[in-house]
């Protein structure tokens, strides 16, 4: 009998909802950081091949979390990253900030409706990034929630503030997220959702203002 997928168990039954935003929370996050933004966007800017690297990203990670990250559809994943990545002039710290949110966000977004994960869920949920950065074969990776949210501040006090470039990119990932999944008559209201679950820097460096009705506590 076939095992069940504890870290597909997480995003797509029992969390679902939560995992589901903060991984577009994490998405606008990661890629929109500064110093990240301009290798997306491109020569021509916000052109169809944006678009495809944004949504590949997106498949990628839905790859890892339903099929596993040793299945052959996760590997030939990872193929693609390491050719794309080839010809990027950033080191693995940049690497390592995308994956932190992408770690971290369901988290914070699942402690705002006053839930955790079990110490065993949380064993397994870290251990799965920790092997996805492994996997791609970056360096200096953290081991523990700590160290991960430590590379992260550290990392957001660094390349503080946003560009031209992350700005534009952050609108069209805003518009792209919800648009993968979130049904056509619900996409206004998770923009707003989404928005005020970005910590208050955030909204500040992108020039974006909370939507007061809605009461979503955003714990800085």
């Amino acid at each position: 009998m076939t095992l069940p997928n504890p870290i597909a168990t997480l995003y797509y039954k029992k969390y679902r909802n939560p995992f589901r935003l903060g991984s577009y929370v994490g998405f606008i996050r990661g890629f929109c950081a500064k110093p990240i933004a301009p290798y997306l966007i491109g020569e021509s800017q916000l052109n169809a091949d944006t678009l495809q690297r944004l949504s590949r990203s997106r498949d990628a990670v839905r790859t890892m979390v339903i099929e596993g990250l040793d299945s052959d559809a996760a590997n030939k994943w990872f193929q693609t990253m390491a050719h794309g990545h080839k010809h990027v002039a950033l080191d693995d710290t940049h690497y390592l900030y995308v994956l932190a949110n992408f770690y971290l966000e369901p988290l914070r977004v699942l402690r705002q409706q006053h839930k955790n994960l079990t110490k065993q869920e949380h064993a397994h949920y870290l251990a799965f990034w920790n092997k996805v950065a492994a996997k791609m074969q970056l360096t200096n990776i953290p081991t523990t929630y700590l160290q991960w949210l430590t590379l992260r501040n550290n990392y957001e006090r660094e390349h503080a503030g946003a560009s031209a470039e992350s700005k534009l990119l952050m609108q069209r990932c805003l518009y792209l997220v919800v648009n993968f999944s979130i049904p056509f008559g619900f996409r206004g209201i998770s923009r707003r959702i989404i928005v005020n679950l970005l910590p208050q820097k955030h909204r500040d460096w992108f020039g974006l203002a909370a939507c007061r009705w809605l009461r979503v506590c955003v714990r800085r």
